[in-house]
C-alpha cells in the first residue's frame, strides 16, 4: 500500500483532543480509534487540571461546537481502562463509545514484535499546534532504543506540538507500530 492510500484509508479514525475548562482550551493533542476505544497520550489527557474533554473527528467541521464530544474529566477518568507510568512510556486507552464513532476507521497494533527498520519509511497523523486539519507526515525510522525499558522509535519527521497522541503507522500493513509522544530537537 502506497502512503497516499493509506492515509486516505485511516483518516476518519483519527481525533483532535482538546482540553478545557470553563469551555476555554487549555491544550491540545491527537488520539485514534482502535476497538479497547481511544488511545492518546497520558500527558495529552492527564488526572486533572480540566474540568471537560473535547474530542473532534477528523472529517467534522471545526468550526460547529455541537460536533464535538464533550466529556467531562470525572467521565472521562472513569473511562481509562489502561496507561503506562510515568517512567514507562505516555500512553492511555480510554472506553468510549459513541455513536459518532461508528463507521470510522479502528486502528490495530502491530502484534509482531518486528519494529520497522532503520532507514524505513513510517506515516503518523494529528492535529500540529492545535490546527483543525489533520495532518500527515511521512518520517523516516532512524533509531530504535529503550528508555528505562520502553521501546522507542525514534523517527526523523516534522512532529510538532498537538501531534502527540496521534498513531505512527507501517506503511505496507497500516497497522500502529507506536504512539507519538514528542518531539525533541537539538
Amino acid at each position: 500500500m502506497d502512503a497516499s492510500t493509506l492515509i486516505a484509508k485511516v483518516r476518519s479514525g483519527v481525533v483532535q483532543v482538546f482540553l478545557e475548562r470553563n469551555r476555554e482550551r487549555l491544550g491540545s493533542g491527537s488520539g485514534f480509534l482502535t476497538a479497547a476505544g481511544l488511545v492518546t497520550n497520558r500527558h495529552v489527557v492527564p488526572a486533572d487540571g480540566y474540568d471537560a474533554v473535547a474530542l473532534r473527528l477528523a472529517d467534522t467541521n471545526p468550526d460547529d461546537p455541537s460536533s464535538y464530544i464533550r466529556i467531562l474529566q470525572a467521565d472521562m477518568e472513569a473511562s481509562l481502562v489502561a496507561q503506562s507510568s510515568k517512567d514507562q512510556g505516555d500512553f492511555a486507552v480510554f472506553k468510549l463509545t459513541y455513536q459518532e464513532f461508528a463507521g470510522r476507521h479502528t486502528f490495530e497494533f502491530d502484534p509482531s514484535d518486528v519494529r520497522p527498520h532503520c532507514g524505513e519509511q513510517a506515516v503518523f497523523l494529528g492535529f500540529p499546534f492545535g490546527m483543525p486539519q489533520l495532518t500527515a507526515h511521512l518520517g523516516y525510522v532512524s533509531a530504535h532504543h529503550s528508555i528505562n525499558h520502553h521501546e522507542v522509535i525514534q523517527i526523523d519527521g516534522s512532529v510538532n506540538g498537538g501531534n502527540s497522541g496521534g498513531p505512527l503507522l507501517r506503511i505496507d500493513s497500516g497497522l500502529v507500530t507506536g504512539i507519538v509522544t514528542r518531539a525533541v530537537t537539538g
